[in-house]
């Protein structure tokens, strides 16, 4: 698939589709809507479950324990 062809099926879809790629290797990048804002929703997951998995190497979580996270958790426009 092309450039244009990946835009035209994302286009096709509902809703409003964001991203920004960027190739670290040879600096190529490719985008939709990367400048418009949008809400965190599921993406916040990556990085929780990054930090979650730090937290285990350093022996501050066990992987059994449930950990509950509250609104009083988040920062201000972080999802």
């Amino acid at each position: 698939m092309d450039r244009k062809q990946i835009l035209d099926r994302l286009n096709s879809l509902p809703g409003l589709i964001g991203f920004y790629y960027l190739n670290l290797t040879n600096g190529e990048s490719f985008s939709l809507h990367e400048d418009d804002p949008f809400e965190s929703a599921s993406v916040i997951k990556l990085p929780m479950f990054a930090a979650i998995q730090k937290w285990h190497a350093e022996g501050i979580v066990d992987l059994r324990e449930k950990l509950t996270f509250t609104e009083k958790d988040k920062f201000p426009s972080c999802g």
